[in-house]
């Protein structure tokens, strides 16, 4: 075996190993369940009032759309995370 093919050998083994790292890992980071959104509490909000929720799923410090909001200005809520 030559120099050459040895060279080739471990240019295909470093390819396949970068590969499957980076196929282990994306799959590491992206949620297994998609996201959820639950309401405690009661579902209706007088004016002023807050509506609680808890969300499952969600990347920290994304938004979520509320087409169901009609005095919400912009439609869009900011996503605050507790642990």
């Amino acid at each position: 075996m030559g120099v050459a093919t040895k060279g080739i050998i471990i240019a295909i083994v470093a390819v396949v190993v970068i590969a499957t790292s980076s196929i282990l890992l994306t799959h590491a980071f992206v949620p297994t369940n998609p996201p959820g959104i639950t309401i405690t509490g009661s579902n209706v909000v007088r004016d002023g009032g807050i509506l609680h929720l808890h969300g499952e799923g969600f990347q920290p410090g994304g938004s979520v759309s509320c087409s169901s909001l009609e005095h919400y200005s912009r439609g869009l809520l900011p996503i605050q995370t507790s642990r």
